[in-house]
């Protein structure tokens, strides 16, 4: 959660007009962390990002989801 924080306070310092990440949807389930490198919906949302779309990709069996936080405005 500490990266994902940096980055949004580096982008909003930045004059980003948005940033967009690519977590895995865990549903509530432990994956190992070898898979947990693009981070979690639940933590993504945690810090203000909302859900954009599901993807068709996969990460250890799990959806990706496409997840967006809006710094204009």
């Amino acid at each position: 959660m500490l990266a994902l924080s940096g980055a949004v306070s580096y982008a909003r310092d930045c004059g980003a007009p948005a940033l967009e990440g690519y977590p895995v949807k865990a549903a509530g389930t432990r994956i190992d962390s070898t898979f947990a490198y693009v981070g979690t919906t639940g933590m993504f949302a945690a810090a203000g990002f909302r859900r954009i779309v599901r993807t068709g990709a996969r990460s250890a069996g799990l959806p990706r989801v496409v997840m967006r936080l809006d710094l204009a405005g």
